[in-house]
C-alpha cells in the first residue's frame, strides 16, 4: 500500500467528523436565529436552541461554552451572510446583468420581506452589541466592509457611509413602525438615494414601453421657504416636526399635481389630434387598441396599465372582500359624515370648489357620485385593466386634471395653496377614504380585523396608484395607526378650517339623513340629530364645534345602545363562517343593485365638456 493511499484512508474519517461538526455548528446557529426571531434575545438558552436544532444540549455547549459565545457567533454569521448577499448582487451589477440599483433594492426588499424575521433577529443582536465590546468589534468590521463595498461605486468614503446609513435607517424605520413597503417603494428609495450621489444607474427598474416618453414625479429640488405656499405652513416648521426629508417631500407634493394626466388634458384642450378620443378609448380598451396615439396618452396609459408588483390576482379578485362585511348604507355614512366632511375641512379643496361656483349646491351630487365610484372600485376583479373600477378610477383622475386646469384659468391662488388638487390634497383625500372611513365604521360597531384592514389598505394602494398619487405618500400603510402617522404630516400642511368648511359639512349631513335608519336601524324621528351625533364621534368635539355640528345627548344615548347591539351581533356573526359568507354575498348583491340604479356620474361624461362640481 502506498503512502499516499494510506494517508488518504486515514483522512477520510477525520474529514467526515469535521464536516459533521461544521454541519451541527451551522444547525445550532440557524436554530439560534429562529429562537431570537420568535422570542427575542431573552428567549435564548442552550436548552431552547438545542430543542430547536434537534440536537443535545451537550452539543450546543460543546460548540459554544457560554451564551455570549453563541450569540456573538450568531451575530458574526448573520453579518457575513448579509455582506455575501450584497456582494453577490454587486458582482452581478458589475457584470452588467443587473443595475446596482436593482441589486441594492433586491437586498432591501428581501430584508423587509421574506428575510424580515432574520433581519429583526440581526437587529436585536446589533443593538445588544452596544454593551459588549467584543460584539462591537464584529459590527465595526461589518459596517466597514459594507462601506468599502459601496465605495467601489462612488469613489468617496463619506458618500459611501451616507448611502449605507440611509439604507440601513430606511430598513430599521420600517421594522420599528411595523410597516411593509412594497417592492416599488424600495426600488424608488434606492434609485433616489443613489441619484443623490451620482452613482451610475442607467436602467430604470420599471420597464418602459418602447417609444413611451417618461415623466418623472420625483422631487428634483427642495421647495425653498420663499416658494412654499403661504397658507400651508412653513418648511422650517415641518423640519422641526418631521425632519428635512419629510419636509422636502411635502414641499414637492404641495407644488405638484399629476404630470401624466395634466399632459393629456393639455393636449386635449390644445386641440391635439386624437387626444380626447384616444384617452377615452384607451382607458376602456387599452393602449394597444389605439392607432398612433399622442405621446401624452401613451405615457399615461403605459403607467396605469403596468400594475405594481403587489397587485396580484388574489388582491385583484378577493382583496375587497372586507368591504362587504357590512351593509352599503354604512359605507355611505362613513364616506359622507366621515370622509367627505374631513375632505372639506381642507381650505385648498374648499377654495377649488368655490372657484367653480358650486360650493354648496353640488354637495348631494358629490356624495352620490363619490359613493358610486368607491362602490364600483370595490367590486371583485373591478380594478383589472379595462374593468369598471379601473375605468371609473381613471375617469375620476382625468376629471381631477380637467378641474385643475379649469380653476387655474379662473385665478386659483397658487401662492397661498400650492398647485390645485396637488399631491398633498390627493394623499390626504386617500387618507379620508381609508383611515377616516375605517375608524368611522369601527365607531359604529362595524370594525375590521387587523388582517381585513391590511388587505383593504392594499386595495387602496392600487387605487392610489391609478389616481396618480405618489407611492411614497401612501404605499406600505397597512394599519390605521400607520396611516395616522403619515396623515399628521399631511395635516400639518393643510391649514386651519375656513368658513366654507362648516357650510359644506351642513350640506353634506342634510343630504344623507335618510340613510341612517337603514344603516343602524334607528327610529326615523331621530334623523339629523343622530347623524350629527355620529359626525361628532367621527371628528371629535373640537373639530365638530368648529364645523358647527350640533350636539344631542339624547341622540348620542340612542346611538350608543344601537352600536352596542351591532358590535355584539357582529362578534357573534363571525363565529358562524357560513352565515358570515352569506352576509358578504348579500351585501355585495345589494351594492350591485344600487350601482345598477345609479345615475350617470360627472366623471363618466369624459372630457367633452368642462367639469361641474
Amino acid at each position: 500500500m502506498s503512502t499516499d493511499s494510506f494517508t488518504a484512508d486515514r483522512e477520510l474519517p477525520t474529514d467526515g467528523r469535521r464536516a459533521r461538526g461544521e454541519a451541527s455548528r451551522q444547525a445550532i446557529l440557524d436554530a439560534t436565529v429562529r429562537v431570537i426571531a420568535a422570542g427575542g434575545l431573552t428567549s435564548v438558552t442552550h436548552r431552547a436552541v438545542a430543542a430547536e436544532a434537534g440536537v443535545s444540549t451537550a452539543l450546543t455547549t460543546y460548540h459554544f461554552a457560554t451564551l455570549d459565545d453563541l450569540l456573538q457567533a450568531t451575530l458574526s454569521y448573520l453579518s457575513a451572510t448579509d455582506l455575501a448577499r450584497l456582494a453577490a448582487g454587486a458582482e452581478l451589477a458589475k457584470s452588467g446583468t443587473i443595475t446596482l440599483a436593482d441589486a441594492a433594492a433586491t437586498f432591501l426588499i428581501e430584508e423587509l420581506g421574506s428575510n424580515r424575521p432574520v433581519f429583526i433577529a440581526n437587529l436585536e443582536l446589533q443593538f445588544a452589541s452596544v454593551r459588549r465590546s467584543a460584539w462591537s468589534a464584529v459590527m465595526t468590521n461589518t459596517y466597514e466592509a459594507f462601506v468599502e463595498l459601496i465605495q467601489h461605486y462612488v469613489d468617496d468614503e463619506q458618500a459611501a457611509r451616507a448611502i449605507f446609513s440611509a439604507a440601513f435607517g430606511f430598513a430599521v424605520l420600517h421594522v420599528i413602525q411595523d410597516s411593509h413597503p412594497t417592492d416599488a417603494t424600495c426600488r424608488r428609495f434606492v434609485e433616489h438615494l443613489l441619484a443623490q450621489y451620482d452613482v451610475p444607474n442607467p436602467n430604470p427598474s420599471r420597464s418602459k414601453r418602447k417609444g413611451a416618453p417618461t415623466m418623472s414625479t420625483e422631487p428634483e429640488t427642495r421647495t425653498s421657504e420663499n416658494a412654499w405656499p403661504h397658507a400651508r405652513g412653513t418648511r422650517s416648521s415641518l423640519i422641526a416636526q418631521f425632519g428635512a426629508d419629510r419636509a422636502d417631500l411635502a414641499g414637492w407634493a404641495l407644488t405638484t399635481g399629476d404630470p401624466l394626466a395634466d399632459a393629456v388634458v393639455a393636449d386635449v384642450h390644445d386641440g391635439h389630434p386624437q387626444a380626447r378620443q384616444g384617452v377615452q378609448l384607451g382607458i376602456r380598451n387599452g393602449l394597444d387598441s389605439l392607432v398612433d396615439p399622442p405621446d401624452s396618452v401613451v405615457a399615461f396609459l403605459t403607467d396605469t396599465e403596468r400594475l405594481p408588483d403587489y397587485a396580484d390576482g388574489d388582491l385583484l379578485d378577493h382583496g375587497s372582500a372586507p368591504f362587504y362585511t357590512m351593509p352599503p348604507a354604512v359605507h355611505l355614512i362613513s364616506l359622507s359624515a366621515g370622509a367627505l366632511i374631513r375632505v372639506y375641512e381642507s381650505p385648498s379643496i374648499a377654495a377649488v370648489l368655490a372657484t367653480t361656483g358650486r360650493l354648496v349646491d353640488g354637495a348631494d351630487r358629490r356624495i352620490r357620485e363619490t359613493g358610486k365610484w368607491v362602490a364600483t372600485a370595490m367590486l371583485p376583479g373591478s380594478l383589472r385593466v379595462g374593468q369598471p373600477g379601473y375605468v371609473a378610477t381613471l375617469q375620476v383622475r382625468m376629471l381631477h386634471a380637467n378641474m385643475r386646469r379649469l380653476v387655474r384659468s379662473r385665478g386659483f391662488d397658487e401662492s397661498a395653496y400650492g398647485t390645485p388638487i396637488n399631491q398633498v390634497d390627493l394623499a390626504r383625500t386617500w387618507m379620508d377614504f381609508t383611515v377616516t372611513s375605517l375608524q368611522a365604521e369601527e365607531s359604529m360597531g362595524f370594525g375590521l380585523t387587523t388582517s381585513e384592514a391590511a388587505t383593504l389598505y392594499r386595495c387602496w394602494w392600487l387605487l392610489g396608484h391609478l389616481l396618480g398619487i405618489d407611492a411614497r405618500l401612501i404605499e406600505g400603510i397597512s394599519t390605521n395607526k400607520q396611516a395616522s402617522r403619515v396623515d399628521e404630516l399631511l395635516q400639518a400642511v393643510t391649514g386651519p378650517l375656513i368658513r366654507e368648511s362648516a357650510t359644506l359639512a351642513a350640506a353634506t349631513l342634510d343630504s344623507i339623513t335618510g340613510e341612517l335608519h337603514q344603516a343602524l336601524n334607528l327610529p326615523e324621528w331621530i334623523g339629523s340629530k343622530a347623524l350629527s351625533a355620529l359626525a361628532r364621534r367621527f371628528h371629535g368635539d373640537a373639530i365638530a364645534d368648529e364645523l358647527q355640528i350640533e350636539s344631542s345627548g339624547a341622540a348620542d344615548a340612542v346611538i350608543s345602545r344601537a352600536i352596542s347591539v351591532i358590535h355584539s351581533r357582529r362578534l357573534k356573526g363571525r363565529q358562524d363562517a357560513e352565515q358570515w359568507q352569506r352576509n358578504q354575498e348579500k351585501y355585495l348583491a345589494e351594492s350591485r343593485a344600487l350601482l345598477a340604479d345609479a345615475d350617470a356620474a360627472q366623471y363618466e361624461i369624459g372630457l367633452d365638456s368642462s367639469p361641474r362640481t
